[in-house]
């Protein structure tokens, strides 16, 4: 299916660009936006020769606060510390990883600084604009998904196993809804997965405005029965 979404674009020179200064929270400590955290990302692997970072080098950044690249360990200061932390939000760094160079949405779990231009490129990552929280917005004008596509896709993520529990069926209610909408995530019995086709966020958008609609049983939860009826 065709991506609905035409997204914002930004001022990025892959090949001469200023490391942003991070911003900060009430509290003082460093709470970078998307994208600051790319940009401060790519420069950091430049500064450390690194041509790919993975999964596994962000965690131990988070938890460990230091990036082993082959026989060299790196210990990263407080505000790169804070970089990496701002990767696991929002799922951000699925986000880049999703761009993989042609914004096809292809996850192969190393990022690379043509994934990044890529992501800053192609919208996959908000610019300066970040909400208040830090989360990512879609820039979104208006949803475009029809709402048989709407339905369609998350009919399919439901069967998927993508929801909580509630005697043995799965089921969204408001929160998971808002969930997806606002963090870029939903959650299943192995945890917390990304969501990162913003088509799919534009359904969830959609769902969200007929949730009582299809809510048939007004019990505040939606089975994959319920979503199936939805009238559209």
């Amino acid at each position: 299916m065709p991506d609905p979404v035409t997204r914002k674009t930004h001022k990025y020179d892959p090949d001469n660009f200023k490391v942003p200064e991070f911003r900060k929270d009430k509290d003082g400590n460093f709470a970078p936006t998307d994208y600051q955290t790319a940009v401060a990302l790519k420069d950091f692997m430049k500064r450390n020769d690194m041509l790919f970072l993975t999964y596994d080098q962000m965690w131990e950044a988070v938890q460990k606060g230091t990036v082993t690249n082959g026989d060299r360990v790196t210990q990263v200061n407080d505000r790169e510390k804070a970089m990496f932390d701002a990767l696991r939000w929002d799922g951000l760094i699925a986000r880049i990883d999703a761009a993989d160079g042609k914004g096809n949405g292809v996850h192969d779990k190393i990022l690379g600084g043509d994934d990044i231009d890529a992501a800053i490129k192609n919208g996959f990552i908000h610019a300066d604009k970040a909400s208040p929280d830090r989360h990512w917005k879609d820039p979104m004008s208006r949803v475009t998904i029809p709402k048989p596509e709407a339905k369609e896709r998350l009919v399919a993520f439901m069967e998927g196993g993508h929801g909580g529990l509630s005697d043995g069926d799965i089921v969204w209610d408001k929160d998971r809804v808002s969930e997806a909408i606002e963090h870029h995530r939903s959650v299943n019995n192995k945890g917390y997965v990304n969501i990162d086709n913003p088509a799919l966020i534009e359904a969830f958008m959609l769902f969200n405005k007929d949730f009582d609609n299809v809510d048939g049983n007004t019990d505040g939860f939606i089975n994959l029965e319920e979503l199936k009826n939805w009238k559209v």
